[in-house]
Order: C-alpha cells, then structure tokens, then sequence
C-alpha cells in the first residue's frame, strides 16, 4: 500500500494528505507488524527486552503521527486571518511524535533499570518473560499513549468540518477509535491470563497485528481507492491539483501545507 502511495505521491489527494505523515505511519506499521517475531521461539532476556520496547516505540509513532497530522489540519484551516500565509514546517511534525515516545522512553528506561523483564520459570515449569512491576509500568506506558489518543480524538472533532480530502477526520478517527477498542479489550484480557502461557501469547500477537495491520489499512486503502477508482475519469491536470476547499478562491495564497 505504501509503495502504491508513494508511486502516487505528485497525486493532489495524496499531497493533501501528506507523504511524511503517511511514510511515518507506514514505517511504524511495517516495523510494528515484525515485532510480533520477538514473541517466537524460546524466550531469552534480550528477546524479553525487546518484546516490551519495540511495540511501544512503534505504537508511539503512528499515534504520534496522527496527533501531527491533525494539529497540521488545524493550524491551517483554524487560520482566521485568511489574508496570512501559514507555513506548517516538517520539524513541527517530529516534534510530537517526539512528543509522544520520549515520555514513553523514560518508562522504558527506568523500567529496565529498576526491573528488567527476563527469563524466569513459573511452578508449573513454564519459561518466560517476568517482571515484578510490569502491570505498574504497562499501565504508565497506556496512560501516557491514552492522553495522546484523547487529545488527537478532540483534534479530529474539531477538524471535522475541514475539507475532508485534508483533515482525514474520519479515517483517522476511526484509526484511533479502533487502536483504542484493540488495546482495551485485549490488554485486560492479556493480563487476565497470564498464567495460560499459550493463550496470553495468541493475545497479544492478534494485539500487534490488529493495531498495526488494521490501523494503516484504514488509512491508506481509502487513499489507492479513491486513485484509481474515483478519479479514474479525471485528466492528469485534475489528478495533480490539490483538493478544493472553501477558504478562498486561491488556497495557495493562503496556506502552505507540508508534504
């Protein structure tokens, strides 16, 4: 999907939509999906390690990202002076996602420092991942990425009388609604069975792959649908150009977007 997407970027609906928001989503969803081989195999230390850090650092991107995008659709249409140009610099986009993982990295870091998860056995002789304090932590990690989801939901609310083909809102809406039902059902569930080594790992595999796989699906299949079957009838001119919006008669006198 996202090489269709890049092969398409010069397209106006994906330049609205932005190619670094989309890249960055696309990244994390990929590398996010390839974490689920950490759970494979026999467990180990370093493997335990990476089982905690790597979904919560690719999580944190895409909701990262999405809290960027719609910060981005808000910044330009909420401009009220139409006669000002708004530049949304591609730094102010790292910027919150960065926002996003480094609160997530210290927990992390402490964490590991205070009380490493590692390989234990259990009395029933089963070999895994413990750690004494790993609901403490999880549940810091879920709060810091639980603030994020609810300011981003209260952005795609207010950028929901945007021009669509720009603020997404409904796409990424369902993306965080969807993030959200996944991580509340299955987390809980998770920690409910934990004594059921085999259980509690399909679990969370179907976690990872429903948060990710499911996330960029919404996302970006909406996007190659509308390509190829939407504007099928344009010409290439009308392909190219930027989605009309009702702020003025010429949009790019009056706003930059970042692509």
């Amino acid at each position: 999907c996202w090489a269709i997407l890049m092969l398409n970027r010069h397209r106006g609906r994906i330049r609205a939509s932005g190619s670094i928001f989309l890249t960055m989503c696309a990244f994390s969803s990929l590398a996010g999906l390839a974490t689920v081989f950490c759970f494979y195999g026999k467990d180990n230390t370093p493997s335990c390690v990476l089982q905690a850090w790597l979904p919560t650092i690719f999580s944190g991107i895409i909701i990262g990202a999405l809290a960027a995008k719609q910060y981005r659709v808000w910044k330009l249409f909420g401009n009220k002076d139409l006669t000002k140009k708004v530049i949304v610099r591609e730094r102010s986009l790292y910027l919150i996602v960065l926002g996003v993982i480094v609160p997530e990295l210290i927990v992390l870091i402490i964490w590991t420092s205070v009380d490493m998860v590692h390989v234990d056995v259990n009395e029933d002789g089963d070999i895994g991942c413990y750690s004494d304090h790993r609901l403490v932590f999880v549940i810091l990690i879920v709060s810091f990425k639980g603030v994020f989801l609810l300011v981003s939901s209260l952005f795609a609310m207010i950028t929901h009388k945007y021009p669509s083909a720009f603020s997404e809102s409904k796409l990424i809406a369902m993306s965080l609604y969807h993030g959200t039902f996944v991580a509340a059902v299955l987390l809980p569930l998770y920690f409910a069975i934990t004594s059921d080594r085999f259980l509690s790992w399909i679990i969370i595999i179907c976690l990872i792959l429903l948060f990710f796989f499911n996330t960029f699906c919404i996302l970006s299949i909406p996007k190659i649908y509308s390509l190829y079957v939407v504007d099928r009838h344009k010409s290439e001119n009308e392909k190219n150009r930027l989605p009309k919006t009702r702020k003025t008669r010429d949009d790019s006198d009056s706003t930059t977007f970042m692509t």
